[in-house]
Order: C-alpha cells, then sequence, then structure tokens
C-alpha cells in the first residue's frame, strides 16, 4: 500500500519534459514517447518556453506540477499562460493541458488539484477538452461549465452524405446487400455534393501563408477587439503564428482572411484537416476560428468554406464549440449531435470574476479558445 506520506508534489521542470510526455503517451494522450526526444522537445518549446504570453509578461515559464514517488514521475497536471482580454483589457488565463496520473496514484489527485486550483498565480483556469473526471474536478473546486449550451453542440456540413450514412450504418449495410445497392443508386440517382459545386466561388476569402500576417492584420484584429465585449482569446498576428505553426499531432491548419472591396481585411478564419477517429477514411475539416466584421461577412466566410471543403473532396465539415456561430449561420443543409461530456468549464478565485463568467454574454468561445486544437 503506497503512503501518502510517500507522494511528493513538485513544480515540472524543463528536464521532465520526456518523462512527462512518456507518461501521457502511456495514458493515452496523443503526445510524443521517450524514443521521440526531438518531437517532445519541440513540443514543450512551444507550448511553454516559446509561447508568445511570456513575451508580453516577464514571468518565470509554468509548466504545471508533476506528481513523484521514489523518485519516479507518476502524475502530471500541465498548464499554460494565454493571452485574453476583458472588455478590451488584458486578462491573463491559464488553460489547463494534459493532465495524466497513474492508475494505482489516482487516489493522491487530489494533492495536484490542490496545488493547481489553490496555488496557481493565474487567478482564472479554463479548460476546452474536458472529459468526465476533468469536468468533475473543476466542480468540486467550484469550477463551472461556461454559461452556453450550444458548446455541447457540434454542426455537420454532411458534404458526402453517402459515405456519412454508410460509417453510422456500417454493421447493417454490410449485412444487407440490397439495402447497400439502394443506397448507391439513392447517391446516384440524387447527386448530392451538386448543392455545394454550384455555390459560386467568393474571391474575396484567400488561403494565406500565417507567417505572412502583418501590421494589416493586426489592424483588423484591433478594430475587432475594440468593437467587442467581454472575454475574447488575442488574435494579434503573433500568436497567430504561435498557434498555427507547429503541432504535436501534425495535422494541416489553414488560415484565410477574408477582404472588402477596398482590400482591407474585414475577416478571418481557420480550419484544421482531421479526419474522424472512428474511421481514418471520412475526410473532415472543423472550423477552428471565425471573426467578421458583421453578420453578413461571417455568413459569407462560412458559405465559402463549405464550397472549399467540397473542391478539397472532404466528407464532412463541422463546427464544434460553435459559441460565435449558430445554426442559422451556415447556408446549407446542417446535421447536428452532442458530444460525449460538456467540454468547456472555468474556476476563478477572483469572486468578482467568478460572478461575470456565469453570464453567457461574457463568452466568445470557438475551438481557437484553450488547447482544442493547438495540438
Amino acid at each position: 500500500m503506497i503512503d501518502i506520506n510517500e507522494i511528493k508534489i513538485r513544480l515540472a521542470k524543463r528536464e521532465d519534459a520526456v518523462a512527462v510526455s512518456d507518461l501521457l503517451n502511456r495514458l493515452g494522450l496523443n503526445l510524443p514517447n521517450k524514443n521521440e526526444i526531438e518531437k517532445i522537445n519541440t513540443h514543450w518549446n512551444r507550448l511553454w518556453d516559446n509561447n508568445p504570453y511570456y513575451q508580453q509578461f516577464d514571468e518565470d515559464v509554468l509548466y504545471g506540477w508533476v506528481m513523484e514517488h521514489n523518485n519516479t514521475i507518476v502524475g502530471f497536471f500541465g498548464c499554460f499562460p494565454r493571452v485574453y482580454y476583458y472588455n478590451k483589457k488584458i486578462f491573463p488565463i491559464a488553460i489547463a493541458s494534459q493532465w495524466g496520473v497513474e492508475k494505482e496514484y489516482r487516489t493522491f489527485t487530489h494533492l495536484l488539484c490542490d496545488i493547481f486550483f489553490n496555488h496557481h498565480p493565474i487567478s482564472t483556469k479554463l479548460v476546452t477538452t474536458a472529459i468526465k473526471p476533468t469536468g468533475r474536478i473543476f466542480e468540486k473546486y467550484n469550477g463551472k461549465r461556461v454559461p452556453d449550451p450550444d458548446l455541447e453542440t457540434v454542426y455537420m456540413v454532411p458534404i458526402n452524405l453517402l459515405k456519412l450514412i454508410t460509417h453510422k450504418y456500417k454493421e447493417k449495410l454490410d449485412n444487407n446487400s440490397i439495402l447497400k445497392f439502394a443506397f448507391k443508386a439513392a447517391n446516384f440517382l440524387l447527386p448530392w455534393k451538386l448543392q455545394y459545386k454550384l455555390i459560386a466561388k467568393n474571391k474575396r476569402l484567400k488561403e494565406v501563408d500565417v507567417n505572412t500576417l502583418s501590421v494589416d492584420f493586426d489592424k483588423f484584429w484591433e478594430r475587432y477587439l475594440q468593437s467587442s465585449k467581454g472575454l475574447i482569446a488575442s488574435r494579434s498576428s503573433n500568436i497567430l503564428k504561435w498557434y498555427y505553426t507547429g503541432g504535436s499531432r501534425g495535422l494541416t491548419k489553414k488560415v484565410f482572411i477574408y477582404m472588402s472591396e477596398t482590400d482591407e481585411i474585414i475577416g478571418y478564419a481557420s480550419i484544421i484537416d482531421e479526419p474522424v477517429i472512428e474511421n481514418k477514411e471520412l475526410k473532415r475539416y472543423k472550423i477552428i476560428d471565425l471573426l467578421a466584421e458583421n453578420e453578413k461577412v461571417k455568413q459569407k466566410i462560412i458559405k465559402e468554406l463549405v464550397r472549399y471543403s467540397c473542391e478539397q473532396k472532404m466528407d464532412i465539415l463541422e463546427f464544434h464549440l460553435p459559441g460565435t456561430i449558430k445554426k442559422n449561420d451556415i447556408p446549407v443543409f446542417t446535421l447536428k449531435r452532442n458530444v460525449p461530456q460538456f467540454p468547456v468549464f472555468f474556476q476563478t478565485s477572483d469572486t468578482e470574476m467568478n460572478k461575470i463568467l456565469q453570464e453567457k454574454n461574457v463568452w466568445q468561445i470557438l475551438p481557437f479558445d484553450g488547447d482544442t486544437c493547438l495540438g
């Protein structure tokens, strides 16, 4: 039996990178293992050492906390800072990320929880990829769901409807050749993709290399920030370059800007190429982020991304964490599903902010927030 007095909780150090990554990899997280030292270093450099937050705040890098037993790391609660704004003023938020504890040590998880929630120098914490245990932990420490029930909804544009139906009802179709033939015949007689192919190309939306974003984009971001209220993650060009460059999963991310008739940036969006886990043959784009000068521009961007997804031979375009995107913004037939667990929780030791953050209209959540698409 393990004695609690043998358990040590301490700040993680840069030298812990290999042991921590290997632990999380063994626990099922999609991270490099101990044999991929170069990848581990790249991941830690990006998430922490090169995090643009530390260019704005002269603070020591805080990787999180480790749990040790007999000088062996058996648990890790990672966190990294992100720059947010609340009513146009800089507001740091600590992002809970990459949590894991070896099974035989999970009775001591509260030791990591206590230090994360009670001793983190940043008062407000956020998690955007919560599984059931993470959500329960946040609630135990007076954390709450972000007050937007739509965040558990995923909107889906079924570009290849037959392929999606085949995926969902694979077992039934495999066991019924007549039904399978009927689906294929229906797809031939009713060419579903034609509706997307007939969308006229909007040349105002242009794919760009994120590293070329400059002062013109920052002018757009500053205008957007000044017109916004509540809590919003920074989209400065410097932060976007950090966010979209790299990632331990190696997934392709694409960035777009929307130009006005006078060649001024009035919108921006991004997508990630992420195949469906249960069926790698299902090709999927997911919307990461979308900011627009007005609702009309937002809807034009979405419509062009639907057309673009079809052009790129995607099977599905999905909208996760659609805090600022409503179903009515999507101008084509849309399905929806709910995620298994409500994904976004916050916790703060600031009494005033705790009240404020319980108001739905304070939040502008999209997958760009937290660590949802950062990896």
